[in-house]
């Protein structure tokens, strides 16, 4: 298996990549397993909720893999304007996901958030996951693409096995 998947901490601009890309945001929640998930990667995935696993997915399914790199203190700030307090439990899934998110693979390409700012690192990054996307990603650069508080408080809420936390 091939396509892409573009990850990094949430609150890292997982959701603009995922319609610059057309990409699907965060099957995680919507899938019952691991092998399900990867069933969507020739469409493409965004999602930041399967990092735990960035491993197995490399050494399984091999998606050309784009990370965004944010500052665990800014992505913290922003969780907190966004959702309110964060306590004690989404410190520690956040700080297990950035550990993982250092891994290396020669399918992994990485871009920071400050980098998305900077036309050339932008286009290539694009460019990288999916030949033809670039001029797709300038053309959409100062578009303020976010998910709501309300999608996520439903996302949060639905059903599922939360098999994406357990690595």
């Amino acid at each position: 298996m091939s396509g892409f998947w573009i990850t990094g901490l949430p609150r890292s601009r997982t959701a603009w990549w995922a319609v610059v890309m057309n990409a699907l945001h965060e099957p995680a929640a919507m899938t019952p397993n691991l092998a399900t998930w990867a069933t969507h990667l020739d469409r493409g995935i965004s999602d930041s909720a399967v990092g735990l696993h960035i491993e197995k997915i490399m050494r399984d399914y091999a998606p050309r893999t784009l990370i965004v790199e944010r500052p665990l203190g800014d992505v913290l700030a922003s969780a907190e304007r966004f959702l309110g307090q964060t306590g004690p439990d989404v410190l520690h899934v956040l700080y297990r996901l950035s550990a993982a998110l250092k891994f290396e693979h020669p399918l992994i390409r990485r871009i920071t958030w400050d980098e998305m700012d900077d036309p050339v690192k932008l286009f290539d990054a694009a460019e990288w996951l999916l030949p033809g996307f670039g001029p797709r990603a300038l053309s959409m650069k100062a578009f303020n693409i976010t998910v709501t508080k309300e999608h996520a408080m439903a996302q949060w809420a639905r059903p599922h096995s939360g098999w994406h936390m357990e690595a």
